[in-house]
């Protein structure tokens, strides 16, 4: 069984070891693996600045509109998607500049709101294009990075979870060790009780077997004592009758002649 518990722990540890590695290597390397800097920081400047824009007072609304525009936008990037986020960008662009835009609704064909834009509008649209797509990539970016933090802080939950399980489990089989222990020591008690019973039991048998040879000796002296006594006193007895007869004798034999001479 020790050796079951040793294993189990043993396992168990591998298992935490990984899930720290894993998040550290995710906290360390993970979010710089496969983005491209570049556009993650022309995307976030790009972001910012059209959060700092929809702080103006006067213009303010459109860039706000603009940039929930371009954060539900980039959740379903297509082209046709980008196209009306670059459209958007370059209508608040010309409603600073007091110029006119190129208004648009959701229902309305793209090559419809762009018809008759012209050459300059152009090239700015073009550029709001490719802004659009490095303002994705860099909300992308984010997600990931939210996502990948996400998975860090479940692995170090996790982790700390197992970690404590381990503990708990490592506590337990200490437990149940010391109580194994104890239970030993509790046989090996009863085990010296009962072989000093078992020896006081042969001590106290032997004494009551010498008790009973003593005993059996002695009353076997005391028959003999006995029995001497007894043929002594049918001796005297035999004596005592003896004397007493011929005294009787002796007696009859002088009465009988005192009365003859009478």
């Amino acid at each position: 069984m020790r050796q079951k518990s040793k294993m189990h722990c043993l396992k168990m540890k591998i298992f935490v070891l990984g899930l720290i590695s894993v998040a550290v290597l995710l906290s360390t390397t993970g979010f710089q693996t496969g983005i491209d800097g570049s556009r993650y920081d022309e995307g976030r400047k790009q972001f910012e600045l059209v959060q700092e824009k929809s702080q103006m007072p006067k213009y303010g609304q459109c860039w706000r509109d603009a940039m929930m525009f371009i954060e539900s936008g980039c959740r379903r990037l297509d082209d046709v998607v980008q196209t009306r986020l670059a459209l958007y960008y370059l209508n608040c662009f010309l409603q600073i500049q007091g110029r006119s835009v190129y208004p648009c609704s959701e229902d309305s064909p793209l090559e419809s709101c762009v018809e008759y834009m012209n050459d300059a509008d152009r090239g700015s649209f073009a550029t709001f294009f490719a802004h659009t797509q490095d303002m994705c990539y860099f909300l992308q970016a984010q997600v990931w990075q939210q996502h990948t933090e996400n998975t860090i802080s479940r692995l170090e939950s996790s982790s700390s979870n197992v970690a404590e399980q381990l503990e708990s489990s490592h506590r337990i089989q200490q437990d149940i060790v010391n109580s194994q222990n104890v239970s030993l020591q509790n046989q090996e008690k009863l085990m010296h009780h009962a072989q000093n019973l078992s020896d006081t039991i042969n001590i106290s048998s032997q004494n009551v077997h010498s008790l009973f040879e003593d005993l059996k000796k002695s009353t076997i002296e005391q028959q003999h004592i006995i029995g001497g006594l007894s043929t002594q006193l049918v001796r005297l007895q035999t004596t005592i009758f003896g004397e007493i007869s011929g005294f009787y004798s002796l007696f009859y034999y002088i009465l009988s002649v005192f009365i003859c001479y009478l």
